[in-house]
């Protein structure tokens, strides 16, 4: 069985209800991929070190920099949710630590505004249309002219 796992630079991007909704519709069409979700907790990269103004610079590399944790141990949540043999669709992993800012990867609960189906299926509809971009679920015809998923791996091969 293959998995997918889905990378987040933090936890922000899951209030939305998105990852969730994937989740459902792989189910919901039985397919062998898993949705599975994962964030680094506060790595010290050059994300943060990069910044245009000087005082940002200086927040994170004398401040902030003694709460994180090296890129490398960021990746650990990632790697865990891509390759242990015991993760299962629909999961959350970060940091094991206070905040979920460092540590050992595990398992870690979604946003209660994440598992909410309508505002996940009303935020999977508006990126189909702005994507232009379809995904067959069973029981649903695509909309014509627009090209599904399969399509679009076949042209870019």
């Amino acid at each position: 069985m293959r998995t997918a796992a889905t990378v987040r630079g933090g936890r922000e991007p899951l209030q939305s209800g998105e990852p969730c909704q994937r989740h459902r519709r792989l189910t919901a069409a039985g397919s062998p991929v898993r949705s599975v979700l994962a964030h680094p907790g506060y790595a010290s990269t050059n994300l943060q070190t990069t910044a245009p103004v000087r005082m940002v610079k200086v927040l994170f590399r004398r401040i902030l920099a003694p709460l994180a944790q090296s890129a490398d141990q960021g990746a650990l949540p990632q790697l865990y949710a891509a390759t242990a043999p015991n993760v299962e669709s629909g999961q959350f992993f970060g940091p094991d630590g206070m905040g979920e800012l460092r540590g050992a990867p595990k398992q870690v609960p979604l946003a209660p505004a994440a598992a909410d189906a309508e505002t996940a299926r009303r935020l999977w509809e508006l990126s189909e249309r702005l994507s232009a971009i379809r995904f067959p679920t069973p029981g649903r015809r695509l909309s014509p002219g627009l090209p599904d998923a399969a399509t679009l791996v076949r042209h870019q091969r």
